[in-house]
């Protein structure tokens, strides 16, 4: 059973990343298989991610130390580095959140239709969820946000 789940659920293949799925199979009244799937975003756009959001981390302190200091010279690359950093943050939240939508689109014959599914596999309760990286989108637009204040005057 876990073989077949393995060949049928597999995140280079046959789902689209980014999911986290949870199936439930009862094999007899006693027992119960439990199969958790997670599909996480692909590497480069991880890495690509937290490089935005640990830039933006430096930009803000630079930012604070610079007004603090009253150093116009610090300050100025706050704002100047905030504006073009907070617009790249959007843009990556855009596309992640349009990654997301298709990740949904693609996975619906394995998340809702369950007609699809091999005979072996007949699932007693499967959730498929996007919290994890809807939170990543939000806390992405946070972090523009956390930039916007300051450059809009």
């Amino acid at each position: 059973m876990c073989k077949k789940f393995r060949e049928e659920f597999n995140c280079r293949t046959t789902v689209a990343t980014p999911i986290n799925m949870l199936l439930s199979i009862r094999i007899d009244y006693d027992a119960e298989l439990l199969f958790k799937a997670q599909c996480a975003w692909d590497a480069a756009s991880s890495e690509l991610r937290m490089a935005f959001v640990m830039t933006t981390i430096i930009l803000v302190l630079i930012g604070f130390s610079g007004v603090s200091d009253e150093d116009l010279r610090r300050a100025e690359i706050y704002l100047y580095g905030g504006l073009f950093l907070s617009i790249l943050l959007l843009i990556s939240a855009f596309f992640d959140m349009v990654l997301i939508r298709d990740s949904k689109a693609d996975n619906f014959s394995v998340c809702e239709a369950r007609d699809t599914l091999p005979k072996e596999i007949q699932p007693q309760r499967l959730e498929c969820s996007y919290l994890r990286y809807y939170m990543t989108v939000l806390l992405t637009v946070g972090s523009a946000g956390s930039l916007v204040p300051f450059w809009l005057g």
